[in-house]
């Protein structure tokens, strides 16, 4: 008859804190261009364990879920200006922090006035690349 034996193993496993940062996979775009009384969106997709807290600002001031300017979507990564107006220039800012770190990204918004937009150098985003659209001069 043979005895049955039973060891008893431990298994354990590091996880480096660096792992569990939270990383921003898709930044926001470098520049982008809207109209007053346009909407416009961010997005920012992002990873990290344990969950983490979004926050998003506007020209450094924190945008609250109870202004009715606002919409965040997609479990807060993503914020909808519903009406763009000149004040909202500046900067929009996606920050995203755990208890192992915080991180950021940042866009900067050119809001400019329907009655004023040829005044402007049109600008056209494509992912983090600033491409500038160059107007040929009619000679009339």
């Amino acid at each position: 008859m043979k005895a049955d034996i039973m060891e008893e193993y431990e298994c354990s496993m590091t996880i480096d804190d660096e792992l569990l940062k939270p990383q921003i996979v898709i930044p926001l775009p470098i520049e982008i261009k809207g109209k007053v009384g346009k909407g416009l969106r961010f997005f920012c997709l992002i990873t990290g364990y344990p969950p983490h807290q979004i926050r998003w600002y506007v020209n450094n001031k924190l945008v609250s879920k109870e202004d009715d300017r606002f919409v965040f979507d997609n479990n807060q990564r993503e914020l909808i200006i519903k009406s763009l107006s000149l004040k909202d220039a500046g900067y929009i800012k996606f920050e995203v922090t755990n208890k192992y770190g915080q991180i950021s990204s940042v866009c900067s918004l050119d809001v400019v006035d329907k009655k004023h937009s040829g005044s402007a150098s049109p600008k056209a985003v494509i992912g983090r690349k600033i491409h500038k659209v160059l107007h040929k001069k009619s000679s009339t």
